[in-house]
């Protein structure tokens, strides 16, 4: 069974799996450019990913004829909503294709980083 780690920013994802391998973590650049790690802790393999900016935003969605304010709104992934937010589209789908692969996954630390990030800024 193997894990997936995702967090915030390259050099995190690098320090991450640095302090949890047993060994030293193999490191991965795909053809993008974005690195991850596999590691091993005990029985179980780990990879570890990161994010970066803001890999999912909130779209209103139109609404016709009202004048007044309607809170429709979907979660869209950034870059399919901002062209400044493409260099997140490599990022994302490297998570979206570890995730796939893995029989157990922590997306949750995903949902709380996109949650910290609309709260926090």
């Amino acid at each position: 069974m193997s894990e997936l780690i995702i967090t915030e920013k390259p050099s995190a994802a690098e320090k991450v799996a640095a302090a949890l391998a047993d060994t030293k973590p193999e490191k991965f650049t795909d053809k993008d450019k974005v690195t991850y790690y596999k590691i091993k802790k005990g029985n179980k393999t780990i990879y570890v990913t990161c994010a970066v900016g803001h890999l999912y935003t909130l779209k209103e969605n139109k609404v016709k004829g009202l004048s007044y304010p309607v809170y429709d709104i979907d979660w869209k992934e950034s870059h399919l909503v901002r062209k400044s937010a493409k260099f997140t589209q490599k990022y994302l789908e490297k998570i979206k294709e570890l995730a796939q692969d893995k029989m157990q996954t922590n997306l949750l630390l995903l949902q709380i980083m996109i949650l910290k990030e609309k709260l926090l800024g």
